[in-house]
Order: structure tokens, then C-alpha cells, then sequence
């Protein structure tokens, strides 16, 4: 069912693609969530601003993505790698702005999938200062990015995890962030090994039954593991 409804999506939009080859379609999204309609309706302006983070990782940042869904004419080109940027940074200048709306905005950024997004995440992530919850959700937000640049998501991920002094929800969202980089067997040992001493009997018995969940996948993209 799920294929048949990707199916009929892609036809669709390819069959309108005469009709949307002029509209800058993330631009014209961007000035929709910035219209008094939405602004003022916030179920509806949290729904809008996390798809329209959806639409920019498609569109702008993750090619695989883009032309596995639609074609070259929906598009037109009109948002680029490097364009994503401009758009990250819009929405960091929502989340300092609009602090009862921090958890969206965080998710949003997380959903761009965009390098540019990381440090905010990463920085969130770390601030003591901010609340348990908010620094976890942040984590748990960079799922894209830790896919996309595991090199540059395992230091901090694993810098969150060993520290014993980090709340519980901190550390098990980068324990669960740490198994997207497609960890070498040597780091899987590091992350059991450490279960041995682990003083947080919560966190321990999350490590053992993720490790025991990757090891009972059948999901090929994960057979090395």
C-alpha cells in the first residue's frame, strides 16, 4: 500500500509539473509559514514549518532523496545544496526568537538534514544550562545529520555518552544517535565493555537491549553490524 501511494504521488506530481515548474516551491512554502494565517494558528504553524523542513532535505539537501520521489521538472532546480543554508539559518533565528516553540524548531532543523544545521544542534545538545528535555530532543534531532556525516556526529555523541554526569535522557539519545553512524565493530566492543561499569543501571539495560536489537536485525543495510 505504501508503494502504491509513492507511486500515485510521483504521477501526479509529474503529471502537474507543467503547472510548477515557475513556482519556486521552498521559497513559496517559506512565505506561507510566514503569513498571518498560519502565524496565528499554531497547530498549524508547527505542522507547516516540520513539513516544510521535510521538503527542504528532499529538495535542497539530499539528492538520493529527491530523485527517488520526483522528477528534475517539479522542482526546477530552484533550491540547491548550498542554498539550505540561508533556510537553517531562518529557522535558528525562530528558535531564539520564539522560545515557546523551541522543541518544533529543533526538530525542524534536525529534519533539514543540513551540515550548516549541525553546530546549533550539537550546541543545544551540550548546554548544560538548557533543560533535560530540550538538550535530548536535540540529539535525538540530528538522526539525519549523523547519517549523512558520521564523522562529524560521533565526538559528540560519544562525548555525551561516556560522561556519567550527563542526565539519563541525554546519554541514552546519543547512545541510540551513535548506532545511525554505522559504527565499527572496535566502538560496538567500546559501548558493551562500558555497560560493565556503567553506574546507571537505566542507561546499562538500554545499551545491552539496543546491542541485542542490532544483532537480531535482518535488515540488510545493517548486516556489517
Amino acid at each position: 500500500m505504501q508503494e502504491r501511494g509513492q507511486y500515485k504521488r510521483r504521477n501526479f506530481l509529474n503529471a502537474s509539473a507543467p503547472y510548477l515548474v515557475k513556482i519556486d516551491f521552498t521559497v513559496s512554502f517559506q512565505e506561507l509559514i510566514r503569513s498571518s494565517a498560519v502565524l496565528d494558528d499554531q497547530q498549524l504553524k508547527f505542522t507547516s514549518l516540520l513539513a516544510f523542513s521535510q521538503v527542504l532535505r528532499a529538495a535542497c539537501v539530499d539528492r538520493k532523496t529527491r530523485y527517488a520521489h520526483y522528477t528534475d521538472e517539479v522542482f526546477d532546480a530552484t533550491c540547491e545544496l548550498h542554498q539550505a543554508s540561508r533556510y537553517v539559518e531562518w529557522l535558528v533565528s525562530m528558535l531564539r526568537s520564539d522560545r515557546s516553540s523551541q522543541r518544533v524548531y529543533i526538530a525542524a532543523l534536525g529534519n533539514t538534514g543540513a551540515a550548516s544545521a549541525l553546530p546549533h544542534l550539537q550546541s543545544i545538545a551540550e548546554d548544560s544550562s538548557i533543560s533535560t528535555y530540550l538538550r535530548a530532543s536535540a540529539v535525538i534531532s540530528m538522526k539525519y545529520q549523523t547519517l549523512r556525516f558520521p564523522q562529524q556526529t560521533s565526538p559528540t555523541l560519544m562525548s555525551l555518552y561516556h560522561d556519567v554526569g550527563q542526565p539519563v535522557a541525554v546519554r541514552t539519545a546519543a547512545v541510540a544517535m551513535l548506532f545511525y553512524t554505522r559504527p565499527e565493530i572496535v566502538l560496538l566492543q567500546r559501548i558493551a565493555v562500558s555497560t560493565w561499569y556503567e553506574p546507571n543501571m537505566a542507561v546499562a539495560a538500554f545499551v545491552r537491549s539496543s546491542l541485542i536489537s542490532l544483532a537480531n536485525l535482518e535488515d540488510p543495510n545493517f548486516s556489517e553490524l
